[in-house]
């Protein structure tokens, strides 16, 4: 479960890595929106340097001029970065694509006109403004889509006459150039519909966490624990075995929340979740329940390796004390385990392991009791 959770968080960093301007409030909506429009600026002046090296080695001078022209767009491009980063992230979307519409008729006012069917972009600008831009800002979605639509349109029955020098361009140049212009725009939009898959996923994996962690202590929580349990259900009915339940509470937590105050309950829940995740080993489970209750589940364990586990996780806890402001305090726990051999006594020990927890306060706190 851990492992899962691991790599689930490796994801979302390596995405929110790109989302410069992003804030931890934002929704899932907005992280998508910001993703895009910074990397939209990436894809913008990393297709323009191409074209232009490609210009470059082919020597064609209306070409090469043509790149040329297109220079001021990439000079100007990083100030979408700066509106993403102040918030300003509608004003972002907007300069994104009147840049690349800009970037465009650059290039086919500095010398390849129509004839190199660059104004394919416009196309793709079109179907690419209802991905950027929200729902609720349709209007602008409209005018953006219907713009572009009609510049391809009026381009491409207009005809904007080249640079002469394009006729020097032999046929199958030429034919390779008009290619590459339509693939690159194809490209470009799988591109930006990979990014918006990528924050799909990563709104689904936002929302299995929310759903399977306990908030405070980013543990798993009873439902989590839940799932967990039946699937080692599951493998004993199959494999046969044993595991091990346990349940353990904090011994006086609430002198911490009478005397310290709840935030600093709520530090200590975490500062305890974190010494007992340290003391696991790979494959146990630890679960947050409700209030300062914890549940353990250590699978294909014996009792005598579940004790020697727990032990190690009570001296680990007593050992560690909590620390709030200049204060500091020892907290212990009480342990109750429960061996189960039986997939379909799982219940029924989980209940008695909280018996015998009860029965480690009841002798005295701090420290393991077994269930018959």
């Amino acid at each position: 479960m851990r492992s899962f959770s691991q790599r689930t968080a490796q994801i979302t960093a390596r995405w929110r890595g790109l989302s410069f301007g992003v804030r931890a409030e934002d929704t899932a909506t907005q992280v998508r929106k910001t993703v895009q429009v910074n990397a939209g600026v990436w894809i913008m002046i990393g297709t323009v340097l191409i074209f232009n090296g490609l210009f470059a080695l082919i020597g064609n001078e209306a070409l090469i001029l043509s790149g040329l022209w297109q220079w001021p767009v990439l000079l100007v491009a990083p100030l979408v970065w700066w509106l993403n980063a102040q918030r300003y992230t509608r004003a972002a979307r907007w300069a994104l694509i009147l840049l690349a519409m800009v970037d465009c008729l650059l290039a086919v006012a500095g010398g390849q006109g129509t004839a190199s069917m660059v104004h394919v972009y416009f196309l793709l600008f079109a179907v690419l403004t209802p991905i950027l831009f929200a729902v609720e800002e349709w209007p602008a979605t409209l005018i953006l889509v219907t713009t572009n639509l009609a510049i391809f349109l009026g381009l491409e029955l207009l005809q904007w006459p080249p640079h002469p020098a394009m006729a020097l361009l032999d046929p199958f140049t030429k034919k390779l150039l008009i290619q590459s212009m339509v693939v690159s725009s194809v490209l470009v939009l799988i591109m930006m519909s990979l990014l918006t898959e990528i924050a799909a996923a990563d709104n689904e994996n936002r929302l299995i966490r929310l759903a399977d962690t306990d908030p405070l202590t980013g543990l798993p929580n009873r439902r989590q624990f839940r799932q967990a349990l039946e699937a080692e259900m599951s493998r004993m009915t199959r494999e046969g075995g044993s595991l091990v339940l346990g349940v353990f509470d904090l011994d006086h937590f609430k002198r911490v929340n009478d005397e310290w105050g709840h935030d600093a309950g709520d530090q200590a829940l975490v500062h305890i979740a974190k010494v007992v995740q340290h003391q696991l080993r790979a494959y146990d489970l630890v679960a947050r329940t409700g209030g300062e209750e914890f549940v353990l589940l250590l699978p294909q364990t014996d009792l005598a390796e579940a004790q020697a586990v727990v032990e190690r996780i009570r001296h680990a806890v007593m050992s560690a004390p909590f620390s709030y402001g200049e204060q500091s305090r020892v907290i212990t726990v009480s342990v109750g385990l429960a061996l189960v051999t039986d997939a379909a006594l799982m219940d029924q020990r989980l209940r008695q392991a909280d018996e015998a927890m009860y029965q480690a306060k009841h002798e005295g706190r701090n420290r393991v009791c077994c269930a018959p």
